[in-house]
């Protein structure tokens, strides 16, 4: 998210800020290339497969990341108004803004990822999910799309890096 500040509405100094802001720092959330599933799976290329779906294996996309994006963007555009100017009276870092939003955008692609339901998973992979040994830290419903050990859901998360 860029940060803009329209003419007219007030301080240059928000203006300043925006622009050291998109110079300075990136913030990012998702799953990054050093986060693998037990079989050495890339975590990041099993969110990718259930966003987005992948027809040659027979898997239905299954979006959290788009619906999250257009549900909340208004939220996170509030939080960042509260931190550009929390900011501007040097109550607040650039790097706490982004943190802020990026544990907020976090927790709402959880929230997401939680309430999914449809598609259904097919019979196989219901079974397959039977036949695997569980243990205590499975906490997935058997029948429950995107929740299964629960690593994805608990697994996402958010950075701020220097550009």
């Amino acid at each position: 998210m860029k940060i803009k500040i329209k003419k007219g509405n007030g301080s240059q100094k928000l203006d300043y800020i925006a622009k050291e802001f998109n110079k300075k720092i990136i913030g990012k959330v998702g799953w990054f290339p050093d986060l693998k599933y037990e079989t050495g799976e890339s975590i990041a290329g099993v969110a990718a497969t259930q966003e987005f779906g992948l027809t040659k294996k027979n898997i239905p996309p299954r979006p959290f990341m788009r619906p999250t994006i257009k549900n909340k963007e208004q939220t996170w555009k509030q939080t960042a108004i509260v931190m550009a100017k929390r900011i501007a009276l040097e109550k607040s870092s650039y790097n706490d803004f982004l943190d802020v939003i990026g544990m907020q955008v976090s927790s709402n692609v959880q929230e997401t990822i939680k309430s999914i339901q449809t598609p259904a998973l097919r019979n196989s992979t219901i079974k397959a999910r039977l036949n695997k040994k569980r243990d205590k830290k499975t906490i997935g419903l058997i029948e429950k799309p995107l929740v299964d050990t629960g690593t994805l859901l608990n697994t996402i998360t958010n950075v701020v890096e220097k550009k």
